[in-house]
């Protein structure tokens, strides 16, 4: 079964090659023995995890980061584009524990009769509760899970306007999902990729 790979190099690019192993997807992609010596590290699938600080020449994780609402409510549209230059994921918590997330990621989806990957930015609740999912925790009253629902798919290219919604919908109603022009069904986003990274 062929699988894709992320692979960083440690001259700042990343490219996704494909194949049954690791190195049969570099041989699939025509480079040589050499090859392994030039990259940084390499992921299982299509993967966004870090980014390139031009400074250092160094690869750096992409952070989570959690904010109290009412911080939030204090931020502009600025300062969450500055976050997002480090952070993939941004959770407002409410004052009755439930989130709302905005999150950028690849994810592995089936659509059209197919297993692809996608890039998207997302937008979605979790409402508290108290327990496990399953119920099956040792501690399980100090435990707690979400259930997450109502998401919105963005476009890797509409930050701006997937950042936009995200702070209407903290700041009116963040159970239900905003009205945009620029939410896009996840097929649509996949058809819209340079690359279609089926599996």
């Amino acid at each position: 079964m062929l699988k894709w790979f992320t692979i960083y190099w440690l001259d700042g690019n990343i490219s996704y090659i494909c194949g049954g192993t690791i190195d049969q997807a570099f041989t699939h992609a025509g480079y040589g023995a050499g090859a392994a010596n030039a990259i940084d590290w390499y992921d299982e699938g299509i993967s966004q995890t870090h980014w390139r600080d031009k400074e250092t020449k160094t690869w750096v994780k992409y952070l989570d980061i959690e904010i109290k609402v009412a911080d939030f409510l204090q931020m502009n549209f600025d300062d969450l584009t500055r976050i997002m230059n480090t952070h993939n994921t941004i959770t407002v918590k409410f004052d009755n524990d439930d989130i709302v997330v905005f999150n950028r990621a690849w994810g592995s989806f089936y659509l059209n009769d197919q297993g692809c990957w996608v890039n998207y930015l997302e937008i979605s609740f979790g409402e508290y509760f108290k327990g496990t999912y399953s119920g099956d925790s040792d501690d399980e009253e100090n435990s707690h899970h979400y259930m997450m629902a109502n998401g919105q798919y963005f476009a890797p290219d509409n930050l701006p306007h997937a950042l936009e919604t995200f702070i209407r919908r903290v700041r009116s109603s963040p159970f239900h999902t905003c009205s945009s022009e620029y939410c896009e069904q996840l097929e649509n986003i996949h058809a819209k990729q340079k690359v279609s990274f089926n599996t």
